[in-house]
C-alpha cells in the first residue's frame, strides 16, 4: 500500500524496532519545541542494544554529527524517497565521544538502496550512558519541514507508536496539528 504525498510517493512506515525495546517514547513538545518547526516524533530510549530496521524504502545515508547544543557526537542518517527523507538519528547516549560515535557508524549497513523492514544496525549505548536515543520523522528535502512521520506509518505501526508514547507520557499530543 502506497500513500500519495504532493507530488511524491512515500510507502506506509514499517517497524523500526520492536515495542518491547523502547523504554521510554518520547515527543517533540516534551522539550518544549515549537509547533510550528517540530512536527515529528521526537525520540525514543533505550537501555540496552537494539536492532533497528529501515522504516521505508530508498537511498540510505549516514554521516558522522557533532550537536554542539548537547554537546555530544551522534550519527544521522536519511532514507532519502524523492523529495523527501525519512530521519534516522542514532545517538548512543547523552555524552558520546566521538571514537564512539565512530564506533556506532561503522556497526550500520553502508550507504546504499534499502528496502522497509531491512536492518540497518543496531543502536548501542556508549559506555558512561544509562540509555540510547533513536530520533526519527519526514522531511521535505527542498522545503526543510517536517512532517508527522504517523501520517505515513501502517496503522499497526502507527498504533503501536501511539500506545508506547500513551504509556509513557499520558496526554501528550503527537504531532501537533494532527489528531490521532
Amino acid at each position: 500500500m502506497r500513500l500519495h504525498v504532493p507530488g511524491e510517493e512515500i510507502s506506509h512506515l514499517q517497524p523500526w524496532v520492536e515495542a518491547a525495546g523502547v523504554v521510554k517514547g518520547r515527543s517533540a513538545n516534551e522539550h518544549g519545541s515549537s509547533a510550528k518547526t517540530r512536527d515529528d516524533l521526537e525520540d525514543s530510549t533505550a537501555r540496552k542494544e537494539i536492532t533497528i530496521r529501515a522504516p521505508g524504502s530508498g537511498r540510505f545515508v549516514k554521516e558522522l554529527y557533532y550537536h554542539s547544543g548537547v554537546p555530544r557526537w551522534q550519527v544521522n542518517c536519511q532514507i532519502f524517497v524523492g523529495d523527501y527523507a525519512i530521519e534516522c538519528l542514532f545517538e548512543p547516549g547523552n555524552q558520546v565521544p566521538e571514537a564512539e560515535a565512530r564506533r556506532q557508524f561503522d556497526l550500520l549497513i553502508p550507504n546504499r538502496e534499502v528496502k522497509a523492514g531491512d536492518v540497518l544496525g543496531a543502536l548501542i549505548i556508549a559506555p558512561g550512558n544509562e540509555y540510547s536515543i533513536f530520533h526519527w520523522g519526514v522531511c521535505n528535502t527542498k522545503t526543510g519541514l517536517t512532517e508527522c512521520p504517523l501520517l505515513y506509518a501502517t496503522p499497526l505501526v502507527r498504533d503501536a507508536l501511539l500506545a508506547i508514547i500513551q504509556r509513557d507520557l499520558p496526554g501528550t499530543q503527537i504531532c501537533f496539528d494532527q489528531y490521532f
